[in-house]
């Protein structure tokens, strides 16, 4: 209640709220390794909503590797710091050109991973008709 009269939540706030949002869906998963998903997939639509809040274009952010890009939009500054068109400008550039980097590594590491898996079973495949043989 106290940041919603301040008017807004603080950076602490929001990470203490995912934080305990994981650990609640963390107690009904079978293993710390199938709670994995639940992390990323709360990075995945909570950074370009903080992204929305602090004025920052929220399509850059989806895709920003996960819980990296969660931590880096909740340490951003929120735009209504600017004190003069130049800051608003630079702190604006430096956040969508952070969340851009951040998404397309995300999806580079993400396509190389597919590719990997891919090949890994076409290889198991070809050991498979190999031993059949």
């Amino acid at each position: 209640m106290r940041t919603l009269l301040r008017g807004g939540p603080r950076k602490a706030d929001l990470l203490k709220t995912v934080m305990a949002l994981v650990l609640i869906g963390g107690l009904f998963m079978e293993s710390v390794g199938s709670m994995l998903p639940l992390l990323f997939g709360w990075a995945f639509f909570t950074s370009p909503l903080i992204a929305m809040q602090k004025g920052y274009a929220p399509y850059y952010w989806p895709f920003a590797c996960g819980p990296i890009g969660l931590i880096a939009m909740i340490f951003l500054p929120p735009l209504k710091s600017a004190e003069n068109p130049e800051d608003y400008e630079r702190l604006e550039s430096r956040a969508n050109f952070i969340g851009a980097v951040l998404s397309w590594i995300g999806i580079f590491i993400a396509m190389t991973v597919f590719v990997l898996l891919d090949l890994f079973d076409w290889l198991m495949g070809l050991v498979r008709l190999s031993n059949s043989f």
